[in-house]
């Protein structure tokens, strides 16, 4: 049992070992490089990603680094399951958790780091006469540095950082090949790329303009304004 362990720690390092002289040669120096954009540095191979944990491990990798008083835009993996563990700085986060529950459940509750508080509200949609309806719970948290999120594939989440300093998170997504990142907010969101016929049969025909005007009100995309700031902030 410990060959075939061996054999594939001996291949990864390999391919780092590859993968950093390829990066050497071409002037960079390390396997990454800091990309800057107004809201945050991203870090990420030459590829875009570390693709040698996404071929022999079906994961991927990332570091954002939220400029404080900014947000990361509500999004979803399609396929992936998200593990981001908090570098640095403070906030919180807020998440979608689709279920099935015929009950509700408590609206707060505390736990974890001291006094950090969670805060779950559910809407529950259609369905009734003791039937089980579907159902969202709202989790909202705070979050710091230490703070470990465990964020399942289908569960829209939103990460914002505090007004004292930037929030840095560390993500590994596990089952990342052939996911998708849906954001639902933004200039790339999966709302923009609606056709008129499917906003009319979400929405309907009275609420299409008003649905065009919310939905083309955000400029920015998948990092935004935080909803407590008045300024755009750059790290």
């Amino acid at each position: 049992m410990k060959v075939p362990v061996l054999l594939l720690l001996v291949s990864l390092c390999f391919s780092l070992a590859l993968a950093w002289q390829t990066d050497t040669e071409s002037g960079s120096g390390r396997p990454y490089h800091y990309g800057e954009e107004s809201f945050r540095h991203w870090t990420r191979s030459r590829q875009g990603r570390f693709r040698v944990l996404e071929r022999l491990l079906d994961m991927d990798v990332g570091l954002a680094n939220i400029a404080r008083g900014s947000m990361m835009a509500p999004s979803y993996n399609t396929r992936a399951n998200k593990i981001a563990i908090v570098l640095k700085g403070q906030g919180y986060f807020e998440m979608a958790c689709p279920h099935v529950s015929g009950g509700r459940s408590s609206p707060r509750r505390e736990r974890g780091h001291g006094r950090e508080e969670e805060e779950e509200r559910e809407e529950e949609q259609g369905g009734g006469g003791g039937q089980k309806s579907r159902s969202y719970r709202q989790v909202k948290s705070r979050i710091r540095e230490g703070s470990v999120i465990v964020i399942p594939a289908g569960h829209p989440t939103a990460l914002v950082a505090g007004e004292d300093k930037n929030l840095a998170v560390l993500c590994f997504e596990v089952n990342a090949s052939f996911d998708d990142k849906v954001f639902l907010a933004g200039t790339n969101s999966a709302l923009q790329k609606m056709d008129r016929p499917a906003k009319l049969l979400a929405f309907g025909a009275d609420e299409e303009q008003q649905v065009d005007r919310v939905i083309g009100a955000q400029k920015d995309a998948v990092f935004l304004r935080g909803p407590q700031s008045h300024r755009v902030s750059s790290v």
